[in-house]
């Protein structure tokens, strides 16, 4: 097995960028649903939409959009710290639901059996100039194709599906931006606090044979598992993670002792040492941002080599010849 002392090294380092990468990836989930991130974003860009916080807030009252609110614990919990009255914010619309809340809300009528004559009244009692284009745009290209009523009818409701969905799409970007700013945010705090030093990791990963064993015991048992149980609640992920930190007895944390040095977690001295560990944290924080998939497909890739057989040395073929 080629540098196995350097392979088990490597194979340590990516076990820990794939612990911290799903204990920020937790941490993230569980800060998102107490802040209800999802619903809010949502909420956003429904109200930028649609062009306005009034009808936003009309349109969210809808019967068929509180009908996919927060349900089970989330439901119970935001009753009990909210009023009665206050509406619940969905985390996800269905587009046929926000079609025929839309169009409810606006005109008061079913959008699915609307005649060409009643979409044009209800776009013109739309106020805001924008949106107002937007569908008169809809239905005056669906007309250029055709006359007849339900085709009409049902051209203009999948013109207002993609325009919803369009905006899906811009809003999972969106949202995946603020949850990459929160994880990072998140790394941040987690290895500085517990000083998740990628140089002092890795020196005592190769210096300490027993250390070195426990660390790759663990990263193969991991690469065995599924990446991530989708049933699994993120306070469970937490605590799953938590624990396998805790049994690889990593040298993690700050020892604030004066016999402690920089390389047994002690407090650096002077600036070149400081520079040292800022480096040392700053590789750890560049590593966990690359994400716990990008890692544990590492992983799975490194710990199969453990189990290739050693490639036969080649023999010196005969020349042939007569002794």
């Amino acid at each position: 097995m080629f540098g196995s002392e350097i392979l088990e090294v490597a194979v340590g380092l990516v076990f820990i960028y794939l612990i911290f990468s799903l204990l920020s990836s937790s941490l993230k989930e569980i800060i998102s649903r107490v802040v209800s991130l999802r619903a809010k974003t949502l909420e956003e860009g429904i109200v930028d939409l649609v062009g306005g916080r009034d009808i936003g807030e009309r349109l969210y009252r809808h019967p068929l959009l509180q009908g996919v609110s927060q349900s089970g614990i989330c439901r119970k919990l935001t009753n009990f710290f909210t009023s009665k009255t206050k509406m619940y914010r969905p985390d996800y619309i269905p587009s046929y639901h926000f079609f025929l809340a839309f169009i409810d809300t606006v005109s008061g009528k079913d959008g699915a059996q609307m005649k060409v004559e009643e979409l044009e009244a209800m776009i013109d009692k739309i106020a805001v100039p924008q949106v107002k284009k937007t569908l008169n745009g809809f239905l005056n290209s669906i007309k250029a194709e055709t006359n007849q009523e339900e085709e009409v009818s049902r051209a203009f409701r999948k013109a207002v599906e993609y325009w919803f969905d369009n905006k899906m799409e811009q809003l999972t970007q969106w949202y995946k931006r603020k949850s990459r700013l929160i994880i990072c945010c998140l790394t941040l705090v987690i290895v500085a606090v517990l000083n998740v030093d990628t140089l002092m990791i890795a020196r005592n990963l190769y210096k300490y044979d027993m250390l070195r064993e426990t660390v790759v015991a663990a990263a193969k048992e991991r690469a065995g598992k599924e990446f991530v149980n989708t049933s699994d609640t993120p306070i469970t992920m937490l605590s799953q993670v938590n624990a396998e930190l805790e049994n690889t007895g990593l040298p993690i944390g700050w020892n604030l002792s004066d016999q402690a040095d920089m390389f047994h977690q002690g407090l650096p001295r002077g600036f070149w040492q400081w520079l040292y560990k800022f480096f040392g944290l700053f590789m750890t924080v560049l590593a966990v941002a690359m994400g716990a998939p990008f890692w544990f497909d590492m992983l799975r890739k490194l710990t199969s080599l453990f189990s290739q057989p050693p490639r036969p040395s080649r023999e010196p073929k005969s020349s042939g010849g007569l002794p």
